[in-house]
């Protein structure tokens, strides 16, 4: 890491690498959020009152009322299991946050961010982001 806080060049690769920000927080890129939003909307429909889908998702709608109506015990599963495996993820994003000595308010919104989205969230953005390595 450079004495002066600038980017350095990283070994013989001439790669440029930030300093390590431990604010740093970016939301997962919009096609992420709005998939998974959606999805998680339907499965909400689907699970508590399927005839609620807007028909102007035609079959995405046919198919959830069908789930909902038919099979609402694996609604019911898929939208437990999706909220521990949600909650999980969140954990885990805290964790790394902790470790990595990140801010209070960065890892707070990396909890919530993950709590959310998921695996967008911690495995697209905050996994690959990494403290610099010491240099020697």
């Amino acid at each position: 890491m450079a004495a002066d806080g600038n980017i350095r060049r990283n070994g013989a690769s001439g790669r440029n690498a930030r300093n390590f920000d431990p604010n740093y927080f970016r939301l997962p890129t919009p096609f992420w959020m709005v998939t998974i939003l959606s999805g998680l909307c339907l499965l909400a429909a689907a699970t508590l009152s399927p005839e609620s889908i807007p028909t102007y998702l035609g079959p995405v709608r046919t198919f959830g009322v069908y789930m909902g109506t038919s099979h609402p015990n694996v609604c019911v599963f898929i939208s437990i299991g999706t909220v521990i495996i949600h909650i999980l993820e969140a954990a885990y994003a805290g964790k790394v946050c902790l470790r990595r000595k990140m801010t209070t308010s960065a890892t707070i919104k990396w909890i919530l961010s993950t709590f959310v989205f998921g695996f967008s969230s911690l495995t697209l953005r905050l996994l690959p982001y990494k403290p610099d390595a010491k240099e020697k």
